[in-house]
């Protein structure tokens, strides 16, 4: 069934003029799509969609965008609109969406594992094994991907195999850097499963540049 539309909240309204500093004003496409990368985990291949629906000659007017972020019911609509809404810190739902494949709002499991490893989250209590096991208890049955609110229940699962509060485990996913490219090596910082923490994740550069990701 089709997702019906969902108006972007105040504070995302407010942040798309935030990217454009007044009502009617324009950004050049690639200034907009740089904007859109500082906020969240963007593919190249939705900012060339999305570039495609509201610039015209290579600029995008705020108005513009602003219809566009009220009307598309898409999977990249709910994206940005997540990304311009993040809500509390331990709101997870903007990493969660850079993991799921472009133009879908469901992550299958090899994403699903892929996340865990990036966020770091595996180690000696919870395991590659147990990521395919949590993935499969909450899967609907006949399915092979999981919505929002089954990652969010993942999650809860994940923090409690671990022996973490669930609200700190959804803090760290949702400070993470998001898709890591092959070579970047991630180092947990905050939640260690001998009960102690440390704020933030730190992430290891590669030895040709800086911290990669998707």
């Amino acid at each position: 069934l089709p997702t019906p539309t969902r108006s972007p909240s105040p504070m995302a309204a407010a942040k798309a003029l935030d990217l454009f500093e007044k009502r009617d004003s324009s950004l050049s496409a690639e200034e907009l799509r740089q904007r859109l990368k500082a906020l969240s985990h963007f593919k190249e291949v939705e900012l060339n969609t999305l570039c495609e629906h509201v610039s015209s000659d290579g600029w995008v007017r705020c108005q513009d965008f602003l219809t566009w972020l009220e009307k598309d019911s898409t999977a990249l609509g709910v994206k940005v609109r997540a990304a311009l809404s993040p809500g509390s810190d331990d709101n997870p739902e903007s990493v969660f969406y850079s993991f799921c494949p472009p133009g879908s709002r469901e992550m299958d499991g090899k994403s699903f594992l892929k996340l865990c490893k990036d966020c770091a989250l595996l180690g000696p209590r919870f395991t590659a094994a147990d990521v395919d096991l949590i993935f499969a208890q909450v899967v609907a049955k006949g399915q092979r991907r999981i919505d929002m609110a089954q990652f969010l229940k993942a999650l809860d699962l994940v923090a409690s195999k671990k022996g973490v509060e669930s609200s700190d485990l959804r803090s760290d996913v949702a400070a993470s850097a998001g898709p890591l490219i092959k070579g970047t090596q991630v180092v947990p910082m905050r939640l260690h499963e001998d009960g102690s923490a440390n704020v933030g994740t730190h992430f290891r550069r590669p030895a040709d540049g800086g911290v990669q990701r998707e």
